[in-house]
């Protein structure tokens, strides 16, 4: 006899005892964390934590007693107790294993479709019946399979189930079918029905994200508004806030990456429902930038995901220092090319999955781009196994246990998934529409004496034109304000930690540290400002530039 563990499968469960390969095996339970769901699809969520189970193993000459325990309820058995016969151990061990029937419905039973919607309906039966035990149903839609498998209780079986089918496409005739599966994995014959979903209204677009779509800027409380049709509202957990924010010129998501194991994380949570569950194609566009204030000591900055036994994840690696989109089924991440310098910069990442449902997912693909160009690609060799109690986190990555960790730590902008691969040429395409909406390039133009002006520039500008007089030695000269020496240059360092220099009608922004001069911006008069020079001004994301003409500022990523 062997007795193994590992599974976390509840003892209640049929095939706790096994003997179909000639000798006896029995899994010993867990004393915490049990595993209540995930039986249909082979994924281990361990959300039943505080449940304890084992066993009572009673060796006798002739017999080996084997009694499965609830140990959180003071030791009460569960079942019958496996009397193994050592005379002829297999054989008498065979009995407690043995399915003979397969799951079937009651003569007459119906599955039965209420609340059509544009993209989504209720689907409800009634259980099926099984010599052992009903472990879940396959829900599938126009043969495609719909959610995960609807695992059941291991404790008691409701009469009636219930499934909210999300995820659908509006004006779209489906056929829904639900077959039970058994703890021996035999299938019953199915029942089916037809429905046709709602129009969607107009306005509708089609090739907009069909799955997730939050920009933060309709926030209601702690509930963040989702605009598909799905309405995946997230909820803000612990210390995550919406907030405006000056590099994205409007509300956007702050983290600030508290949280660990066992306990509270900052983050964005959606719940799950079959819309996230998109086995044959999928890509995600996310907007972030990690904080400046960042000391970059996790090895991991995860973005999204619902990663381990659940899918995908899309982070920031800190020990590579590059970006990673990452499936379960892929042979390897693709990763971004090395990317050190990232704190308080924006970066717009698009994952994209393609499945190959036609070679049963044989041959799929990822791909990541950064700012809209192709960064690093894979191979994956299955679809992805996205589990029915796995949530979707935005800023970070959920555990099998239900704990976040690897929580990120910046600004995150926008997040949209669609239930399709996009191509090279929507990709670049989406990432300049992106590019648009941002403040960043913005010139403004006011007379010194505009209020909107930084009071110390404004002060300057009186000193220049002789009217104030302010005492400018060090220690005194505010710390953001640089002003042309008698040489007419000036320098100044801005919050991403760029060089600005400028001297008479010339004006440029450089990385101190890059190689390659070519990326220097130059910012030609006229546009960006009007006249000679005097000094530099830099706040959050704007930098300020007082001329012996005026004032302009210039926003900056």
């Amino acid at each position: 006899m062997l007795f193994t563990g590992h599974t976390h499968y509840t003892l209640e469960h049929p095939n706790t005892i096994n003997a179909d390969d000639g000798f006896i095996r029995v899994n010993d339970g867990s004393t915490a964390f049990v595993q209540a769901g995930g039986y249909g699809n082979d994924s281990d969520i361990y959300l039943d934590k505080t449940v304890s189970q084992g066993l009572l193993v009673k060796v006798y000459d002739d017999k080996v007693v084997i009694e499965r325990r609830e140990l959180d309820k003071q030791g009460a058995v569960i079942g019958t107790p496996y009397a193994i016969d050592l005379a002829s151990p297999v054989q008498s061990a065979r009995k407690y294993s043995t399915d003979t029937a397969t799951p079937a419905f009651a003569s007459g039973a119906k599955l039965n479709v209420s609340s059509v919607g544009a993209s989504s309906a209720t689907l409800t039966w009634p259980k099926a019946a099984d010599d052992t035990k009903v472990d879940s149903y396959i829900v599938t839609v126009n043969g495609k399979l719909l959610g995960a498998p609807s695992v059941i209780s291991p404790y008691e079986e409701a009469s009636t189930h219930a499934f909210s089918a999300k995820g659908l496409k509006p004006n779209t005739d489906y056929t829904v079918s639900v077959k039970a599966l058994d703890a021996y994995g035999k299938e019953s014959a199915a029942l089916v029905s037809t429905f046709k979903t709602a129009s969607a209204g107009t306005g509708y677009d089609a090739s907009a994200p069909d799955v997730l779509n939050i920009d933060f800027t309709d926030v209601a409380g702690t509930s963040v508004k989702d605009s598909t049709l799905n309405k995946n509202d997230a909820v803000l957990e612990n210390h995550a806030k919406v907030q405006s924010d000056s590099l994205f010129g409007k509300q956007a998501l702050v983290l600030d990456g508290d949280g660990s194991r066992g306990k509270p994380s900052s983050v964005a949570r959606v719940g799950y429902n079959s819309s996230l569950f998109t086995q044959d194609a999928l890509t995600i566009e996310a907007a972030v930038s990690i904080s400046n204030d960042s000391d970059l000591s996790k090895d991991e900055y995860h973005i999204l995901g619902t990663y381990e036994d659940g899918g995908y994840a899309l982070y920031y690696s800190a020990e590579d220092r590059k970006f990673v989109f990452d499936t379960q089924n892929s042979k390897d991440p693709a990763e971004s090319g090395a990317m050190a310098d990232v704190k308080g910069k924006l970066v717009y990442l698009t994952a994209v999955y393609e499945g190959d449902a036609a070679h049963d997912y044989a041959g799929g693909t990822i791909k990541l781009y950064v700012n809209g160009t192709a960064a690093g690609s894979n191979a994956t060799s299955g679809p992805l196994p996205i589990n029915e109690d796995n949530d979707l986190i935005i800023g970070g990555d959920i555990e099998a246990y239900g704990d976040v960790i690897h929580d990120f730590e910046g600004t995150i902008g926008e997040v949209k998934i669609y239930s399709r691969a996009l191509g090279a040429s929507e990709v670049a395409a989406h990432y300049q529409a992106f590019q648009k909406t941002l403040p960043i390039g913005t010139v403004k133009f006011y007379d010194t004496t505009d209020a909107t002006v930084p009071q110390a520039l404004r002060e300057y500008a009186q000193v220049l034109a002789g009217t104030k007089t302010v005492d400018y030695t060090y220690g005194y000269q505010p710390s953001a304000l640089a002003l042309a020496g008698t040489s007419g240059s000036v320098n100044l360092f801005d919050a991403a930690g760029y060089m600005w220099t400028a001297s008479g009608t010339t004006l440029k922004r450089f990385d101190v540290y890059a190689s390659d001069a070519s990326q220097t911006q130059i910012y030609a008069e006229d546009k960006y400002f009007k006249g000679t020079i005097r000094a530099l001004l830099a706040s959050d994301r704007e930098l300020w530039v007082l001329t012996d003409q005026g004032v302009s500022s210039i926003r900056y990523q």
